[in-house]
């Protein structure tokens, strides 16, 4: 098979963080696949390193509408974004995952809002904000080793977005790579994002999404 797909449970993490570096260079050297793909999603922070790490290394910043994301999280981990939130708003617990590579900016953000009445949904909402600004904070932006792109991009049109990554990581498309994908996650679930807490976070992911666009037609990948 030309992929080895290297998944949060899988022998490259521990605890859903990615090993050493030493060791997932011994990973990416013994494995018999041409290309290996890692999930270093409580990582990304560290996305420059991890390109560093490799010849010929590149990457895919995944991202999805902020309405749906908030939406899962509280589904899957309830107030859970809101009480870490809440904590690095007091400078507690900056050795999380959640607190690395956060600019002084970023804090100084998370700091300016009152989590003692706010809902799950909200803090979900600024969370996506605030994970979504390191890759500017990275500057990946005018990185070509780099990938935006957007979920939605993805469900909606799996065959044509998938054959572009494929050719973006120089790899070979399979239909039963998109077999199982689908859009019924879209706008599944009526958005509990205040108006002004929207305000802020549909600007990041239209910058994002312009930059996919972007990146997209300079390598001239899909359709």
């Amino acid at each position: 098979m030309e992929f080895d797909v290297l998944g949060e449970s899988s022998k490259a993490m521990v605890n859903y963080r990615i090993r050493s570096d030493k060791e997932i260079k011994e990973i990416v050297r013994s494995s018999h696949h041409k290309i290996v793909v890692f999930k270093p999603l409580t990582d990304s922070h560290r996305s420059r390193e991890f390109l560093d790490l490799m010849p010929n290394s590149k990457a895919i910043w995944a991202f999805r509408r902020v309405e749906d994301r908030a939406n899962s999280s509280v589904v899957k981990f309830g107030d859970h974004n809101l009480q870490i939130l809440r904590d690095l708003s007091k400078g507690i617990g900056l050795e999380r995952w959640q607190a690395q590579g956060l600019t002084e900016e970023l804090f100084e953000f998370i700091r300016s809002f009152d989590y003692s009445k706010m809902l799950p949904e909200t803090a979900s909402a600024l969370f996506w904000y605030v994970r979504n600004s390191l890759f500017f904070a990275s500057d990946l932006e005018d990185c070509d080793q780099v990938l935006p792109l957007a979920y939605e991009d993805l469900v909606s049109d799996p065959r044509n977005v998938m054959r572009g990554v494929c050719r973006f990581i120089d790899g070979e498309f399979k239909e039963s790579m998109v077999r199982d994908v689908h859009a019924k996650s879209i706008g599944r679930s009526e958005s509990k994002i205040p108006p002004h807490i929207q305000d802020i976070c549909t600007p990041l992911y239209e910058r994002l999404h312009e930059i996919q666009k972007r990146r997209w037609n300079e390598l001239k990948l899909g359709g």
